[in-house]
């Protein structure tokens, strides 16, 4: 991580630079970061929506980005320069290195879509990663039957449990 803070130094982004020199990205790293990029956008007249967190790991921000009556193709370059300088190292780095624990509910949901499609489990919480199978990609790079059903399980439990969720993001 250390590496990666030279590098986003040497880019102008000091304040990404600083959590990494630390070498751990903590929730109040990732929670001020957010914050940074939420100022960003707001200063040019966007804003994000609340942030809330995701079902799906129990770490990361789902939010929206709204563009308040800007063009889109303008927009998307000033957010992505925000989140490039206040947000994307940090965020990474976060999902990367923290423990993935999924909402008990959709855990719940999610294991008996799995059991009716023919893919029981016994665990009693964990995260996606723990429902796609030893292989969760095949040879090309596709996803395993385990893996594609868990995805769509834990997609589809999430929209139908979480109505109001800004956003979905399912990795594993």
């Amino acid at each position: 991580m250390r590496e990666l803070a030279k590098k986003l130094q040497s880019e102008g982004k000091t304040e990404q630079a600083d959590v990494m020199k630390s070498g751990r990205v903590s929730t109040s790293d990732y929670e001020a970061a957010f914050s940074r990029l939420d100022k960003c956008v707001t200063d040019l007249g966007y804003s994000l929506s609340a942030p809330q967190i995701n079902p799906v790991d129990g770490i990361g921000y789902s939010y929206v980005f709204l563009l308040n009556g800007k063009p889109m193709e303008a927009a998307s370059k000033d957010y992505e320069n925000c989140q490039e300088k206040y947000w994307n190292a940090v965020s990474s780095v976060y999902i990367n290195t923290t423990e993935k624990k999924m909402d008990q509910t959709l855990w719940s949901a999610t294991l008996s879509c799995l059991a009716a499609a023919g893919y029981p489990s016994t665990l009693k919480e964990g995260s996606l990663a723990d429902l796609v199978g030893e292989n969760p990609l095949d040879g090309a790079g596709k996803l395993s039957s385990q893996a594609d059903t868990a995805v769509n399980c834990v997609r589809d439990n999430t929209v139908k449990l979480f109505p109001d969720l800004p956003s979905i993001s399912v990795s594993f």
